[in-house]
């Protein structure tokens, strides 16, 4: 890993984000870039102000953009000792940090989630929900009622239609970043099929315990109408320091964001969510 992306609006919800990514930096002596998505006052959009009024305003908006970020920087690389570069971009939020990743290309995006109005916002925050819908990132969601603690257990939903090698690899992926015990959680979609999946799992355990070592990773097999309750079980008692999935599984991805259980487990998650993005 040589780049972690960090969007900051300068809050405590992005501070304690900023903790998780210093802590896999640290450990991939990888460097972070900080940005932040600065805007002028909508009221300048509204109404017919002269051209050099508003340039004036942009300019101001960014200049204390980047007197904020040089001083995450300086914390960063003197206290921290990460290394650190930062970017502000003009524009809202969503676009902003999209247009980022396709200019830095990181290997992680590392960004604080918050409470909105919508369900789907409830979740991630309406800002790291388009992140982890619309990029081509990994992307690190980290709740804003959630406290920093290393990453020791990990919780890893896995759809049984992915590929078995592409399975392995996200492990290996986990392992590499975290060195954490995985409990893999096997989605049980179709329980018509649940002898099969039995087998897969089995064959699955086989060439993973053979990979990392069987004290490394334990299974549970869960029907998909079961799924919301665990991780809101997972959620409420802390029992996992990370929940991870991968995008591209769209069935989880419902369960996780289906408007019963969106509410619930977003009023109670207290642990960060790891989006792998498929193929990466």
């Amino acid at each position: 890993m040589k780049t972690i992306l960090v969007p900051t609006d300068f809050s405590l919800v992005a501070e304690n984000a900023l903790k998780y990514a210093v802590a896999i930096a640290q450990k991939e002596d990888a460097k972070i870039m900080v940005m932040n998505a600065f805007n002028i006052e909508s009221m300048y959009t509204l109404v017919a102000y002269p051209a050099f009024v508003i340039e004036q305003e942009m300019s101001r908006a960014e200049e204390l953009a980047d007197i904020r970020l040089k001083k995450v920087c300086r914390w960063l690389r003197d206290d921290q000792h990460v290394q650190c570069d930062h970017i502000s971009v003009f524009g809202r939020p969503v676009e902003s940090i999209r247009k980022t990743i396709k200019t830095v290309k990181p290997d992680l995006v590392v960004m604080g989630t918050k409470g909105a109005d919508t369900l789907s916002d409830r979740m991630f925050g309406s800002t790291a929900a388009n992140i982890i819908g619309r990029s081509d990132c990994h992307v690190l969601a980290v709740p804003a009622n959630g406290s920093f603690n290393h990453i020791q257990r990990i919780a890893f939903a896995v759809d049984p239609d992915q590929n078995e090698s592409v399975i392995i690899k996200n492990l290996a992926w986990l392992r590499a970043l975290f060195s954490g015990h995985i409990t893999i959680i096997w989605v049980l979609v179709d329980v018509l099929q649940k002898d099969v999946h039995k087998k897969k799992l089995k064959q699955l355990k086989q060439k993973a315990d053979n990979k990392f070592g069987a004290d490394a990773l334990s299974y549970r097999l869960v029907t998909d109408e079961f799924v919301q309750d665990e991780l809101l079980k997972l959620a409420k008692n802390r029992h996992y320091d990370l929940l991870g999935m991968v995008t591209r599984q769209r069935s989880l991805l419902q369960l996780l964001i289906g408007q019963s259980a969106t509410w619930k487990v977003a009023k109670n998650l207290k642990v960060p969510l790891l989006a792998l993005k498929a193929g990466k």
